[in-house]
């Protein structure tokens, strides 16, 4: 499989998968504050980019609705809310 039985393996792939979730965390916050040191909206205006991305991607796939037992406008208003809240934390976190 992907992770492997040895210990020394096993704890190099781990170590490995933080660096790059590490690393990757990182790169987008730098990010960000470089855009802020051009200007107060670019930061705005990328965040909003990757959210619009990301609900595009969800509905071109037809995954946008949540696992919820809700129908109509209602789902689709919290489906989106979940979405976008579970997206910004899990990028910063």
């Amino acid at each position: 499989g992907y992770v492997p039985d040895d210990g020394r393996k096993r704890a190099l792939l781990f170590f490995t998968m933080i660096l790059l979730s590490a690393t990757q965390i990182l790169i987008k916050a730098l990010l960000i504050v470089v855009l802020a040191s051009i200007g107060v909206r670019f930061p705005v205006y990328y965040l909003l980019a990757d959210m619009a991305f990301y609900l595009l991607y969800k509905v071109v796939r037809r995954d946008f609705t949540y696992w919820l037992p809700l129908e109509g406008a209602v789902g689709l208003v919290i489906s989106g809310l979940i979405r976008i809240i579970i997206k910004f934390v899990v990028d910063f976190a």
